[in-house]
C-alpha cells in the first residue's frame, strides 16, 4: 500500500476493498484530478486496467464488458466535461439494467462554483439514471480507523448496489482531491507504520469488509395456483419474451413450461431465446413480424404470459396493445415495462423459479395441443415467404444478417447495432439450434458508443468471436472507438458495416414523403466509404457490394484473430422491395395455409 499522503493512502484503500468486492475491471480515460485512484488501481495486483483515450467511448466500453460478464465493471475519469460524456453509457446501462461503477474525481469544495479551471458541479450529476450516488470525503491526514473502514464499506456498497433490487444499474461516487494529486511524501499525512487494523488492512483471506448477497424473488403457493389456473383455462396462450435478455437457464425453464402448456413462444431476437438447443423442445416462433399483421382473429392468443419487457419489434408491440387479450407481465426485478398499457396482472417473480415451479401445478401435457401445431405450421409458412423474397431480391441489406448467422460458428456472440440491424435480426433471423448469444445497446436504443461497446463485449471473453453489424450512420457516429481495439488489444471483434448511404431508417416513416426537407435533414446522404478508417486503426478491410458474399467473407475474417472490417454496400431502395415482397408471399403463404386448413 502507498502511504506516501493521504490522497494515495485513500485511493489504495478504496480499490482494494473495490477488487474484493468482485470488480475486476476498469476503464480509464486519462486526467490529472483522478491521478490518485488511477496509480492506485494501476498498482493493485491482478486488476486489469484499460486505458482509452475518450470518456465517451471508456464508459460504452466498460458498458459491454459489464453486459458481457453480468460483473460490475467500473470506469473513471477525471474532472469537468469529461464526467459529463459519461452521461450516454450511464443512461443505457440505467435503462438496460447493467451493473457499472461510475468514477469520477473533481475538485475540492474551496474550488467549487468561483471560476476554477475545470470545474462543474458534479453533484448528482446523472440524476435519477443511477441506483446510488455518493459524494466521498476528502482524504485527511492520519485518518481516523472508522474513516477507512467507512471507506472500504463504501466500495462494498457500490457494488451491491449495482447490482441490486429492485434492478442492476450504475452507481456514481464522486472523488474530490487536493494536490498534490501524485505519490508525492507528505510529512505527517500517513502513518509510518500502518496497524493491522480492519480499516488498513481489510479482512483476512482477501473477504470483502461485507459480503452483499442477494437472493431471488420466488413466486407463493397462491400466485402459482391463480396462473395455472388461467393457463388451464386458456389452452390457446402464448408466451411473450422481450428484449431484456434472459439467463440460459430462464430460458431452459421457459421453453420447457411452453412445452407442457402448449404455448408457442414469441421470442424477441435479443430475449436470448431465439438461437440455441432449447428450439428443439418448444415451439419457438421468431417470424411474428411477418405472421401477425396477417393473422386471423382465430389464431390469435387469448391470455398471454409476457416476460422480459417490451420487444423491438413494431407488429409484435401492436399486438400487445389489444385490450381483449389478457397478459400477465412478469418481471425478476420488479422493473415497470409495459408501454401498451394493457397488461392485466403483474407478478415480480424470479421467470426460471416461476417456471420451474408452474410445472408442478400443470397437467403433464397440453390441453390443446394442435395450437403449438398451428403456430409450428405458421412458422414454417413464414420461413418459405421469407425465402422467396430473398430469392426475388437477393440484394437487399436485410439478408446480411442471414449471411452473418450463417457464418457464425457455435458459441459464438453476436453484436446489433441500433436502427436498421437489430430491426433487419427481429424480422429475418429465425430460429435455429445454433447457440448464438446476441447483445444490443436496446436500453435507450441509441446509436451512439455501439462500436466502443461490442469492444467491451469481446475483451470480456478473448476467445468468443464477436461479430457486430452496425449502420453507417452508427459506425461514423463512434469511430473513434475503433482505437480501442488497439489499445485494449481486442484480437476476437469483426465488425460488418451495413453502408447505404445514410439515415435508411428514415424512408421507411411518414416523413418520407416530405420532400423537401426529407434528404437533407433525415436522409443525411454522407457519401463516405470507411476504407481509410480500417487503415487508420489496423483493421483488415474487404468490400462487397453483393451481400451473397457476405458469408464467404466473414468466415474468411474469423478464422483469423485479427480484427476485420467488412464493409457492405446496400442500395436502400432494395431493402424496401424487400420489405414489399416479405409482405406480400408472408400474406399469400398465410392464406394458402389457411385455405389448406
Amino acid at each position: 500500500m502507498s502511504l506516501a499522503n493521504r490522497n494515495t493512502l485513500w485511493a489504495h484503500v478504496f480499490v482494494e476493498e473495490l477488487q474484493r468486492a468482485g470488480v475486476d475491471t476498469v476503464v480509464i480515460a486519462p486526467g490529472s484530478r483522478s491521478t490518485p485512484l488511477a496509480l492506485a488501481f494501476a498498482e493493485q495486483p491482478g486488476m486489469r486496467v484499460i486505458s482509452l483515450l475518450d470518456e465517451r467511448g471508456a464508459a460504452f466500453f466498460a458498458l459491454g464488458l459489464a453486459r458481457a460478464s453480468g460483473h460490475p465493471a467500473a470506469v473513471l475519469c477525471s474532472s469537468g466535461t469529461a464526467a459529463a460524456n459519461f452521461f450516454p453509457a450511464v443512461v443505457e446501462a440505467s435503462q438496460s439494467r447493467v451493473p457499472l461503477i461510475v468514477l469520477t474525481a473533481d475538485r475540492p469544495p474551496e474550488e467549487r462554483d468561483c471560476g476554477a479551471n475545470q470545474t462543474i458541479d458534479q453533484i448528482k450529476l446523472f440524476g435519477g439514471y443511477v441506483r446510488w450516488f455518493f459524494e466521498v470525503p476528502l482524504p485527511e491526514a492520519q485518518p481516523p480507523e472508522i474513516a477507512l473502514r467507512a471507506l472500504r464499506q463504501l466500495a462494498a456498497r457500490a457494488v451491491a448496489e449495482a447490482q441490486g433490487l429492485p434492478a442492476s444499474g450504475p452507481v456514481h461516487l464522486n472523488f474530490p482531491f487536493r494536490k498534490p494529486l501524485e505519490p508525492t511524501p507528505v510529512a505527517g499525512d500517513a502513518p509510518a507504520h500502518p496497524p493491522t487494523s480492519l480499516g488498513y488492512i481489510g479482512r483476512s483471506g482477501k473477504r470483502p469488509i461485507t459480503c452483499m448477497q442477494r437472493g431471488i424473488v420466488q413466486p407463493t403457493r397462491a400466485q402459482l395456483e391463480a396462473l395455472a389456473a388461467r393457463i388451464h383455462a386458456h389452452p390457446r396462450g402464448a408466451i411473450v419474451l422481450g428484449k431484456q435478455p434472459l439467463p440460459s437457464e430462464a430460458v431452459e425453464s421457459v421453453a420447457q413450461l411452453a412445452a407442457r402448456c402448449g404455448y408457442p413462444i414469441l421470442a424477441d431476437a435479443l430475449s436470448n431465446a431465439r438461437f440455441g438447443q432449447h428450439v428443439r423442445a418448444a415451439t419457438v416462433c421468431g417470424s411474428y413480424e411477418l405472421i401477425l399483421p396477417h393473422l386471423p382473429p382465430e389464431l390469435h392468443p387469448d391470455f398471454v404470459l409476457h416476460i422480459g419487457g417490451m420487444p423491438v419489434g413494431s407488429a409484435l408491440e401492436r399486438f400487445l396493445d389489444r385490450e381483449t387479450t389478457e397478459r400477465v407481465m412478469v418481471s425478476a426485478d420488479g422493473t415497470w415495462e409495459d408501454a401498451a398499457h394493457t397488461a392485466s396482472e403483474w407478478l415480480w417473480a424470479d421467470p426460471t423459479a416461476l417456471s420451474a415451479a408452474l410445472m408442478a401445478h400443470l397437467p403433464p401435457a397440453p390441453a390443446d395441443p394442435s395450437w403449438a401445431q398451428a403456430w409450428a405450421q405458421l412458422e414454417a409458412a413464414a420461413r418459405h415467404a421469407l425465402e422467396a423474397a430473398r430469392a426475388e431480391v437477393p440484394e437487399a441489406e436485410e439478408w446480411t444478417l442471414l449471411e452473418v448467422l450463417d457464418a457464425l460458428p457455435d458459441g459464438a456472440a453476436l453484436f446489433v447495432g441500433n436502427s436498421l440491424p437489430v430491426r433487419h435480426l427481429d424480422q429475418v433471423g429465425l430460429p435455429r439450434a445454433k447457440a448464438v448469444r446476441v447483445f444490443a445497446n436496446r436500453g435507450a436504443s441509441g446509436i451512439d458508443g455501439v462500436i466502443a461497446t461490442a469492444a467491451g463485449v469481446a475483451s470480456a471473453n478473448p476467445n468468443r468471436p464477436v461479430v457486430l453489424v452496425i449502420g453507417d450512420v452508427s459506425f461514423y457516429h463512434d469511430l473513434n472507438s475503433l482505437l480501442a481495439l488497439v489499445r485494449a488489444e481486442v484480437r476476437n471483434l469483426h465488425i460488418v458495416l451495413i453502408n447505404n448511404g445514410g439515415g435508411a431508417i428514415f424512408q421507411r416513416l411518414p416523413i418520407a414523403a416530405y420532400e423537401p426537407p426529407f434528404r437533407a435533414l433525415f436522409f443525411t446522404e454522407h457519401g463516405l466509404s470507411f476504407e481509410a478508417a480500417a487503415a487508420l486503426f489496423k483493421l483488415r478491410y474487404r468490400a462487397t457490394a453483393d451481400v451473397a458474399q457476405v458469408g464467404a467473407l466473414l468466415c474468411d475474417a474469423l478464422a483469423e484473430a485479427t480484427p476485420s472490417l467488412l464493409e457492405v454496400h446496400t442500395d436502400p431502395s432494395a431493402s424496401a422491395r424487400a420489405q414489399a415482397q416479405l409482405a406480400r408471399h408472408a400474406r399469400a403463404a398465410l392464406q394458402t395455409l389457411f385455405a389448406v386448413r
